[in-house]
């Protein structure tokens, strides 16, 4: 129980709040009778509370949402070096599988390891002797570095993207200048889902908005549109940086739907097709920048 106030002395905040919310409190009467002062400050925390739970209520914008999707899969770019040694910085069990796992001797050569500065992506370089493929492991306790990301190496001028499992075959090359490597893992601008479709003279379109920080990119549209006789994904982007249109675009593309990789593509061309890709909600687009 509030103890009771003189006529003179203003309520405390605390008091204030439980009185807009609707708070009985009697021993505040006689105050607030001759105190126009805090009548008004509990009309003010009332509007303040209102809004609020207008607010609460509201459904969020089409850049609220994007803007908490890209908080759960933050934005980011890494750079990984070849390491020689290396203090376990990861919990055991992630290290031990980018250090120690127990590999066929004879099938599988341990090539080298790469890392970012901060250790928390370590990359296991591998060669199939049978097959001569070389590839990638990834190795993070954030799957967000690892998963269906974009990797870089510009000595050898691979660009690809990990699978699920952080997985990337860089092709048959020979790996012996792997100390000379820098390594590039960077995660999707934005991810773009195929939620809703429409029939409209013989196609079906599919388009959404997607609005990131705007001092890295304006905005992203894109539209899936699938010919009913062909089954083609077509991908429309078009991009703005700082407000000004982009006159030389790269585009890099991943389609997927759920755990599977469907389709990869690099284009100058902001219209891009992928044949036999069916335009169907569940998809998903990422767009690298």
């Amino acid at each position: 129980m509030y103890e009771s106030y003189e006529m003179k002395k203003c309520l405390p905040n605390k008091m204030i709040e439980s009185l807009a919310l609707g708070n009985q409190m009697p021993e505040t009467d006689d105050h607030l009778k001759n105190c126009s002062l805090c009548r008004n400050r509990i009309e003010i925390a009332k509007d303040f509370f209102r809004q609020m739970e207008m607010d609460l209520a509201s459904s969020l914008s089409q850049r609220e949402i994007n803007l908490a999707e890209s908080l759960e899969s933050p934005i980011g770019k890494w750079i990984a070096t070849p390491v020689q040694t290396m203090t376990p910085t990861l919990r055991p069990s992630v290290y031990a599988a980018a250090s120690t796992i127990d590999l066929p001797k004879r099938e599988i050569q341990r090539v080298g390891l790469l890392a970012t500065p901060d250790k928390e992506i370590l990359i296991r370089v591998l060669r199939y002797t049978s097959s001569g493929q070389v590839k990638l492991f990834l190795i993070s306790k954030h799957k967000h570095k690892t998963e269906l990301v974009l990797i870089k190496i510009p000595a050898i001028g691979f660009e690809g993207v990990t699978d699920k499992s952080g997985e990337v075959s860089i092709g048959k090359i020979d790996p012996s200048d792997w100390e000379m490597w820098q390594i590039e893992v960077q995660t999707a601008s934005a991810i773009y889902t195929v939620t809703a479709m429409e029939d409209s003279e013989g196609r079906i379109r599919a388009s959404r908005d997607v609005s990131l920080i705007p001092e890295v990119m304006d905005s992203i549209t894109i539209e899936c549109t699938r010919e009913v006789q062909d089954s083609t994904l077509s991908v429309h982007v078009s991009k703005l940086i700082s407000g000004v249109e982009d006159q030389n675009p790269v585009y890099r593309i991943l389609v997927t739907r759920g755990d599977i990789m469907l389709k990869y593509q690099t284009t100058e061309s902001s219209d891009v097709h992928f044949p036999g890709i069916p335009c169907q909600t569940g998809l998903q687009i990422r767009v690298f920048d």
